[in-house]
Formats: C-alpha cells, sequence, structure tokens
C-alpha cells in the first residue's frame, strides 16, 4: 500500500513502528519464546517497505539497529533456541554489510519474475557498514559470551555456529590473539573441545599469516601423547591456506614439519593418530607450492632410509613425492631431457644416491633385526612360559618401528617395484638373492612369502618382450631353476603356482619353445622337446597338498599335451602323456602290494587317474571340435599306426628377383643374350651395381657369361628342390593321422591289467577308473576269451575279490548271449551255440555257485559296483534257468 501513503502519512506511521521496536526490545524471556524469526523479519521488512520514501537513512538506521538489538536480545536469552536465532540475525548482519561492498541496493521488495514469480532479492545494509558491525560484536562482547561464559552457557551447537562470524572478524583483521587465546582455552573443556576445534579449522585459512603461526605454537605445546584425531585434523586445515605470500609457503612447511615429528617411530602418539598424521603428510607434500622444496624432500627421505629411522613412512611420502614429477607412458623405461619428469628423477636417485642398492641393503637389515627380535620374544616366552609370547602373529606383530610387520615388507616391496618400473635399473642375481633369502627362506609367516612371491610375479609381465621387464631373460632361467624350481612342492600356494605357471611360460617363450597368443592360459607349443621345467610341472601336480594347485597344475599340463604346434609330433606327445601317467601308476601300485608309503600312493593314484580321465575328456572335445570345423576326423579305433618323425628340409636360398624399376633392363639383357634366363640377367645386375651397360659389357664375354648361366642353373635348382620337400612335407603333415589317447591304453594289454589291479586296492577313488575303463573299446584279449570259451579261467575272470572285472565280464556276457529284436537268423543260432558252450564249460555253474557259497553277498552292499555285479548275476542266472526250463 506504499503508492498510496502520501509523506505526511508516512510520517505518521514513523511513532508507531518506533513503539512496535520498543515493545519487542522489551519482551521477557518467557514472551520471546513465542515470537518467531519470520515475524520479526516480517515487521522489519513492512517497516521499510512503508517508509522507503520518506527518510531514507533515518528509517533505515532504525530498523538496522533493531535488528542488531533484537540479535543481541535473543544472544543472551536464556533458551537455547532463541540464542541460535540471535547469532543467525548477527550473520544476516554481517552477510547484509558484506554485499554492501560488492552490490547495488535495491527496494527489497518482492516482484514478479518470468523464471520465479515470488524472487526477493537478497538484502544490503544502507546504513550500517562493517567497521560499525564490528564495534557492536567487540561492545557487546559476543566472542567473550561464546567462549569465556559459564560451563553451562557455553554450548558446542553455539560455537560451532560461529564460524561466520569468526570469519568476518579474521578476514577484517579484528580478531586479536586474545581471542586465539580465549578460544584456546575453550578446548580444555571436555564437552565443548570438539566444536571449538571445528571452529579452528574453519577459521585457519582466514587468519593473518602472524595469528596462524600463533596457533601452530599452541598446537606444538601440546605433548604428543595427548594428540587426536581432532588435532591432526586441525593441523591439516593450514594446508588450504591459498595466499601467495611467501609466508604461505612457510605455514605448509611448518605444519609439514610438525605432521613429520608425529609419525617418527619415537613419537608418543598412538598408532591411530601417527596414521592419520601420515595420511595428512601425504598430502602434504604432495602440494603444488611446494614443489620447488621436493628435492629437499627426497634428500630428507633418503637420509633416514639410510640411517634407518622411520624407514616405512619415507618411502611411504618418498613414493608419493615422486609420483607427482611429471610421467609419460612413452618414457616407460628411458631416460629423457624432460625438466622434473618422474623417470628422470628415479634414474638420478639411482646413480647419485644409490637407491636401488640402499633399498636392498636396508630391506636385508630389516629382516635381520626381525628375525633377532623374534628370536628374543619366543626365548622369553620359553622361560617364562608365557604361551602368548608363543603364540605370536607375526604379520601382526611391531618388530621394528610403529607398524606391524607385514605391512613395512608390502610398503618396502612396492616402492623397489616402483623404483624398478620407472627407471632403467633391474634385478640382479645378487638382488634377487638378498630378497629371497630374506623373505621366503627366513620368512616369519606364510603370508610374507606369498607377499614375495606375488611381487616376482608382478615383475615378470611380458612375455614377448623380455627386455620390458623388471627381470632380464638371463634372471629368468637363474631364478626359475635355482629358486622356484626349489620350493617344497608339497606346500605350494595358489599365489607360488601363479607365479611358477608365469616363469615357467616366460621361460619356454624366451627359449621359443612357447608363443604366447594372449593370457596365461593361451599359448602354443612349438617345440615340445625343448620345454623347460616339465619335469617340475609333474612333480607341482603330483605332490602339491593344496587341491587347487593340483587343478591349476594338472590344467597346465593337459593344455601342454593338447596345444601342439607340430602335428607330426601330436601323436608322440599324446602318447608321452598316457605312458607317463601310466608309469606313475605302476609305481604307485607297487608301493601300496608292498605297502610302502601307502597313503601317499593312493593320493597319486587318485591324482593320475583325474589327470588321465581329463586328459581323454579334453582330447575328445578337441578331436569333436576339429571335425566339426572340417579338420580330419580322429582314427577309428584298431590297430595303432607306428609313429615316425619327418625331418624337416634345410631352408633353400633367396632366389635373386629382380627389383623394382628395373624389369624392362633385365627384358632388354635378355632380348639382346639369347637363352639368357631371367635368374642370371638378375645376378647379372647385381654383380654390376644395376648399371645395365656394364652387365651387358660382362655378358658379352662367355666366360662371365657361362658362370653367371651356371650360378643361376644352381639357384634354380635348389628352389625347385625346396618346393618339391615342401610339397612332400605338406603331404606328410596331411597324411598324419591323429590319434585318440583311448588308443594307447587299448592297445596295451598291461596298460588294460593295471587299471583292473587299481581297482582292487582300497581308499581310492575306483568309480573314476572304472569310468577310465567304459570310455576304452572292449578289451579284446577279455571279448575273444569269452567269446570263444576255450579253457577259460573263470576263477580268474569272474572272482568277487575283483567286483569291477567281474562287472567288466559280466557285461561281455550279458551282451553275448542276449537276444535283440532285430538280429538275424544267423545271429540267433550263434547266440544260442555260444549259450549252450557256456553252459557246458561251467560259466553258469561258476556265477550260480558264486551266488549261493562264495562270500560275494558279504561285500559292500552299497557300493554301485555290487549293485551292478548282483543285477547281472541275477540276470544270467535267470535266463539260464528259463531256457533250461522251457526245455525240458
Amino acid at each position: 500500500m506504499r503508492e498510496f501513503l502520501i509523506p505526511s502519512l508516512q510520517k505518521a506511521f514513523l511513532p508507531q513502528l518506533e513503539v512496535i521496536f520498543t515493545i519487542m526490545l522489551g519482551l521477557g524471556d518467557e514472551e520471546l519464546r513465542t515470537v518467531k524469526k519470520e515475524d520479526v523479519e516480517e515487521i522489519v521488512r513492512h517497516f521499510e517497505a512503508i517508509l522507503k520514501e520518506y527518510a531514507y537513512t533515518e528509517t533505515w538506521e532504525k530498523s538496522e539497529r533493531f535488528c542488531l538489538a533484537f540479535a543481541l536480545k535473543c544472544f543472551r536469552s536464556t533458551n537455547l533456541e532463541k540464542r541460535l536465532h540471535g547469532l543467525s540475525y548477527i550473520e544476516e548482519a554481517i552477510s547484509m554489510t558484506q554485499r554492501r561492498k560488492y552490490q547495488q541496493w535495491d527496494d527489497g521488495m518482492s516482484y514478479t519474475g518470468y523464471t520465479n514469480p515470488t524472487y526477493r532479492a537478497p538484502q544490503v545494509a544502507r546504513w550500517m557498514d562493517s567497521k560499525y558491525l564490528l564495534a557492536w560484536i567487540q561492545e557487546n562482547q559476543i566472542i567473550e559470551r561464546l567462549f569465556q561464559s559459564k560451563l553451562s552457557d557455553m554450548h558446542p551447537e553455539l560455537i560451532k555456529r560461529s564460524k561466520n562470524l569468526l570469519k568476518f572478524m579474521a578476514s577484517e583483521k579484528f580478531l586479536n590473539q586474545g581471542h586465539l587465546d580465549m578460544m584456546w582455552k575453550a578446548t580444555a573443556t571436555q564437552h565443548a573441545e570438539p566444536a571449538v576445534y571445528e571452529v579452528l579449522g574453519a577459521i585457519s585459512s582466514n587468519l593473518s599469516p602472524e595469528h596462524q603461526n600463533y596457533l601452530l605454537q599452541l598446537i606444538h605445546s601440546i605433548p604428543f601423547a595427548e594428540y587426536s584425531p581432532r588435532t591432526i585434523n586441525l593441523i591439516a586445515q593450514f594446508q588450504n591456506t591459498y595466499s601467495s605470500y611467501p609466508s604461505s609457503t612457510e605455514i605448509k612447511l611448518r605444519t609439514m614439519n610438525l605432521l613429520w615429528q608425529i609419525v617418527q617411530d619415537d613419537s608418543k602418539v598412538e598408532q591411530s593418530i601417527a596414521d592419520a598424521a601420515l595420511s595428512q603428510l601425504c598430502k602434504v607434500v604432495s602440494a603444488y607450492n611446494l614443489r620447488i622444496h621436493r628435492n629437499m624432500l627426497i634428500q630428507i627421505f633418503c637420509d633416514h632410509i639410510r640411517n634407518r629411522v622411520s624407514v616405512h613412512q619415507s618411502i611411504v611420502l618418498l613414493q608419493k613425492v615422486l609420483q607427482e614429477h611429471y610421467h609419460d607412458d612413452k618414457e616407460m623405461r628411458t631416460i629423457k631431457g624432460t625438466d622434473n619428469s618422474r623417470q628422470k628423477v628415479v634414474n638420478e636417485l639411482k646413480s647419485e644416491v644409490g637407491l636401488v642398492d640402499l633399498l636392498f641393503r636396508e630391506l636385508a637389515l630389516y629382516k635381520q633385526a626381525c628375525v633377532r627380535r623374534r628370536a628374543e620374544i619366543l626365548s622369553t616366552a620359553a622361560e617364562t612360559g608365557d604361551e602368548r609370547l608363543a603364540d605370536v602373529d607375526w604379520n601382526t606383530a611391531v618388530l621394528e618401528g610403529r607398524y606391524p610387520h607385514l605391512k613395512q615388507v608390502s610398503t618396502r616391496l612396492d616402492f623397489i617395484r616402483f623404483v624398478f618400473d620407472y627407471s632403467i635399473a633391474r634385478l640382479t642375481k645378487d638382488r634377487a638373492d638378498i630378497m629371497w633369502e630374506s623373505l621366503v627362506l627366513n620368512s616369519m609367516s606364510r603370508e610374507e612369502v606369498e607377499t614375495t612371491l606375488g611381487w616376482f610375479y608382478r615383475i615378470c609381465s611380458s612375455f614377448s618382450k623380455q627386455n620390458s621387464n623388471t627381470i632380464t631373460g638371463v634372471m629368468v632361467d637363474n631364478f626359475f631353476e635355482h629358486r622356484l624350481g626349489k620350493l617344497d612342492v608339497a606346500s605350494l600356494s595358489g599365489m607360488g603356482f601363479d607365479c611358477f605357471r608365469r616363469y615357467f611360460c616366460c621361460l619356454n617363450s624366451q627359449h621359443r619353445s612357447l608363443r604366447m597368443e594372449g593370457p596365461i592360459d593361451d599359448f602354443l607349443v612349438l617345440q615340445f622337446d625343448g620345454l623347460l621345467g616339465l619335469d617340475q610341472l609333474w612333480n607341482v601336480a603330483l605332490g602339491s597338498s593344496v587341491e587347487v594347485v593340483f587343478k591349476e597344475s594338472m590344467t597346465l599340463l593337459v593344455a601342454l599335451y593338447q596345444k601342439v604346434d607340430d602335428t607330426r609330433q601330436f601323436n608322440a606327445v599324446r602318447k608321452s602323456f598316457v605312458d607317463r601317467c601310466m608309469e606313475r601308476l605302476q609305481l604307485a601300485h607297487q608301493q601300496i602290494t608292498l605297502g610302502e608309503n601307502v597313503p601317499n600312493a593312493q593320493n597319486q593314484i587318485d591324482r593320475l587317474i583325474f589327470m588321465l580321465k581329463n586328459f581323454l575328456q579334453e582330447s575328445k572335445l578337441r578331436d569333436e571340435k576339429k571335425k566339426k570345423e572340417g579338420g580330419a576326423a580322429p582314427a577309428a579305433v584298431g590297430p595303432m599306426p607306428k609313429l615316425e618323425p619327418v625331418v624337416a628340409a634345410p631352408p633353400p636360398k633367396n632366389v635373386p628377383q629382380v627389383r623394382k624399376g628395373k624389369e624392362q633392363d633385365v627384358a632388354f639383357l635378355q632380348e639382346m643374350i639369347p637363352g639368357l634366363s631371367t635368374v642370371a640377367a638378375v645376378l647379372a645386375m647385381e654383380k654390376n651395381y644395376y648399371n645395365m651397360d656394364l652387365a651387358l659389357s660382362a655378358l658379352m664375354e662367355d666366360s662371365t657369361k657361362d658362370k653367371l648361366m651356371a650360378e643361376a642353373a644352381k639357384f634354380e635348382t635348389e628352389a625347385a628342390q625346396a618346393e618339391e620337400v615342401e610339397a612332400q612335407m605338406a603331404a606328410a603333415v596331411e597324411a598324419v593321422e591323429e590319434i585318440p589317447p583311448s588308443k594307447f591304453l587299448f592297445d596295451n594289454q598291461a596298460y588294460f591289467d593295471l587299471l583292473f589291479e587299481l581297482l582292487n586296492h582300497d581308499n581310492i577313488d575306483r568309480d573314476r577308473v572304472w569310468e577310465i575303463l567304459m570310455e576304452l573299446p572292449t578289451n579284446p584279449i577279455i571279448e575273444q576269451t569269452l567269446k570263444t570259451l576255450r579253457s577259460p579261467n573263470w576263477d580268474e575272470l569272474i572272482n568277487s575279490r575283483s567286483l569291477y572285472k567281474m562287472l567288466y565280464c559280466l557285461q561281455i556276457i550279458d551282451r553275448l548271449m542276449s537276444y535283440g529284436e532285430k538280429d538275424t537268423e544267423a545271429q540267433t543260432k550263434e547266440k544260442y551255440e555260444w549259450c549252450k558252450l557256456f553252459f557246458y564249460c561251467d560259466g553258469f555253474h561258476h556265477i550260480l555257485n558264486l551266488v549261493l557259497h562264495d562270500d560275494f553277498l558279504t561285500r559292500n552292499q552299497s557300493s554301485r559296483a555290487f549293485k551292478s555285479c548282483l543285477q547281472l548275476l541275477l540276470k544270467i542266472i535267470h535266463f539260464f534257468i528259463q531256457g533250461m526250463s522251457s526245455t525240458t
């Protein structure tokens, strides 16, 4: 309604509104509780709106003075909610004075806008300025009431809400040392300490350098043993000072120095505090404005490593500093002239400081100290009988410094790898020996060995380009033969085998026996006879006590014997796998028979049978896949062809070819010299530096011409022979018939007998042996014996002592005697004659006696073999009794 009020009427409103202000300021605490913050804002807004056209300065002064007076009244209230309202009124006054510096005033009224119809411009102070407001804050002792009031009045929430007020005072240079002392003294109050620390951290970046230094002195005056996470967070806030003044860098250096003292091994802070300080220190050393001090920091950290003082912390921080240097992937392992590149700095440390040797030397010394400390602990445990000391978890034990042992080992290994990755340094034999003897041979725990093997695993990451590995090709040979090859296979872990497999593949790839085509399990065997470490792989597969290691090593073995590039060797390689399995099965069978190391022999049999069955299945899948893809089908069941090696032909010499652009010159020479071959013309050009005139002059001489013609004829003859040999070799390769591995078992009666013998042993997986037998064609000797019935030894063929062999023979008998609907008359007659012969050869009587009088029924009746045998026995007996009844 402002537009309807004439100035004289506006003047009449002024005393009335002043009375309202007086009433508001005279409210008691109980009455004040009912007044909402929005109500006060509405009164002030309408007051300014009505009198906007009258006495600008006087109106604004009255309204803004009222706001401050009402804020003070609320702030002094005994009600916490009103005190918080009062503090928020003060903060709004601060915001208004701040806007006055940067914005033009407006009428502060709502107006209709396109995007926001109820938009209200933020209020700006018209009369009050920062100077007046600061004087008002000092006069009414706002800060003192926050931090020097009675214990019951110093509420944490009020302190937290004072951040903007204190930031305003600090930015206006109004906050003094007395105020800091006042706030610091408040930290002694337990319930207010968290809030005070939070506020100090929030305003630290707004303080002047002098006050920042003073606050750091106050923090430093606290004994380290009394530091808390809040103390570390407060120190870290000083890193948020963004200023171009040198004093800003000085503050950061002082902060870094304080944090550095906290993380030292001999500081008396709790481990959690040291961890928090180290985390903050990592952020400090990577700060951009400290980059000019990086060389100094690197030197400090290297000196600490050399002197073996707070090594873990020094390594963590040194790696963090080095990571902040510029790095380009193309710079990998290359010394370039780029200033401050990561590679350049690391290589300089390697050459000037001897960083690599320093790290390995320190690692050995650290481990020696740990071994001595462990001996002391165990000695004390033995003397005192304290079982707690004897049962120490060495991974988490702090043996030197302030960090757990395994964490210290991991930190050292990670940094050593980092240095190798960004320098020209390589793992030498001496360095590998230090690491192996310190962390594997003298390990404190299995996890320490795992960590070390994982480190060796990761440094060998390339198979095709060994020079890109931290470990050289020569060291791969040495490490695999003298270190990995001598590990105890029984206790080899999953990570240990991963490391073994990677170096096995890398070694054989390096010797051109394997071609790696992708991941670790994607390879092709180029020279099977040249594979190194194959015997060790067999030992791992058969000797490991870890199930996952056995399965992974078996998978690798089977793949090696399947993925053979040379098809001429393929059958021989497959046969060698079957032969090796059966030879080891024979040895294990003999051990059980002699009673020597029976449990180990039984385990060997189970693993060998599992491997053999897996190999047969993989071979079958491979052959089926090849057949689907249009390759040659595997050989059918029958006699195995003789495996003969095919000798490769020597490579022919390269026949001289016409150089590009010289075709016309060669054709001209052939035209000028009748009977001149293309090869002879090319030779003439080559020997005369492709000068056609010189070549023509040489060919005009009969002796030179004849010599060139003879040389050309030799080239042509060798090329023709090479083509013929290649054609023969290609035909030979096509003629090689892939033999399924089951044939190697089928054609060897000794293998069949051994499998049947294994079925007599207890505590082995006989079902899997039986499955292998069922995948093979019927044994020709047993089948022929039962088919012809010429003096059969029934006790050997069918006896209850060998259930599986009995079952095998009973299946053959069932097939020979059973009539089929599609049988011809001749087949039916043949089966009838066989049944008569079986009956008169005592076959039926032997089976009947087996059921009635033998101890067959006392066998393990729950086994599948027993149930299958009993079913077939009853079927055969029923068949013959029924036949005799019908005959009678």
